[in-house]
């Protein structure tokens, strides 16, 4: 939840801002301006995911977390597709500011095609629910490998 009222309040704080940066001084300004927010919303991901982890070691989760030697691993996946999640919005701001929704609206299709495949067959036919899980983290590494694929296409 933390993660998440930070990345909320970054985006309706920073798209606005991004918008006049890009229409002001360009393509390259704007991931420049880019890459610094992504680094702050990073750093607060790694201090948060270091409480959790000094929690864990500590035996804290242990002792006030329910059942939490079976949700453990999906804290940590949980923890691997949020901190992917967020690297991939970011990545994405560009294309949002540069108003390149044609091009948005084919990678979100593509790697949703390829969640929810996989989210199917491992959780629907093989009944692996971790690696349906990971299913969201797969389409989330697509996003980015064709957002970069556009990016030095482009340049």
């Amino acid at each position: 939840m933390p993660l998440n009222v930070m990345m909320v309040g970054l985006i309706n704080s920073s798209t606005p801002t991004l918008r006049r940066v890009f229409q002001k001084d360009g393509a390259e300004h704007l991931t420049s301006v880019i890459k610094d927010l992504a680094r702050k919303n990073m750093i607060f991901t790694g201090v948060y995911v270091s409480l959790l982890a000094g929690a864990h070691l500590t035996g804290l989760m242990q002792r006030f977390v329910p059942d939490y030697n079976q949700v453990k691993w999906f804290l940590l996946l949980w923890i691997v597709t949020i901190t992917v999640s967020i690297y991939r919005f970011w990545f994405g701001q560009y294309f949002i500011v540069s108003m390149q929704f044609k091009f948005l609206m084919r990678v979100s299709v593509v790697a949703s095609v390829l969640t929810l495949a996989g989210m199917l067959i491992f959780g629907v036919l093989l009944a692996v629910l971790p690696l349906a899980l990971l299913s969201a983290v797969v389409g989330e590494f697509v996003t980015i490998a064709l957002y970069e694929r556009e990016r030095r296409r482009v340049r």
